[in-house]
């Protein structure tokens, strides 16, 4: 895969965006556990509870997605290609690509990518 240097007005967005969904992260995680624990509890009692856990796993998958488009969406990430916004809209069902949707190149820098330039901006 082929290595593009993205400009440092684009790694800051795509550096905050990252920021928001990790943070997100950590309490959707702590929420799902949470739920998960709770269900386990009243499951002791009641055992018909258990049919809660697939809502459950649904309902956590669906924000996961959402949190992350929404991210994108209230950045408003351009493809540096193509100049094309990366998300217009908030999709329940499948996350978002690294790749744009219009032009189909590599739009998202890596995790990888932006602590090696976050380094690199620091010095």
């Amino acid at each position: 895969m082929e290595t593009q240097k993205l400009d440092r007005e684009t790694l800051q967005a795509q550096r905050a965006v990252r920021n928001i969904v990790k943070h997100d992260t950590k309490i959707l995680v702590y929420s799902l556990l949470g739920s998960l624990f709770l269900l386990y509890v009243l499951s002791k009692k009641f055992p018909i509870v258990i049919v809660l856990l697939i809502p459950i796993l649904v309902m956590f998958l669906a924000i996961n997605n959402w949190r992350q488009w929404k991210a994108l969406i209230d950045y408003k990430l351009r493809c540096p290609h193509c100049g094309q916004v990366l998300a217009e809209r908030v999709n329940f069902f499948w996350s978002p690509s690294p790749k744009c949707r219009h032009c189909g190149e590599i739009a998202l820098a890596t995790i990888k990518q932006l602590e090696q330039d976050e380094q690199v901006d620091v010095d």
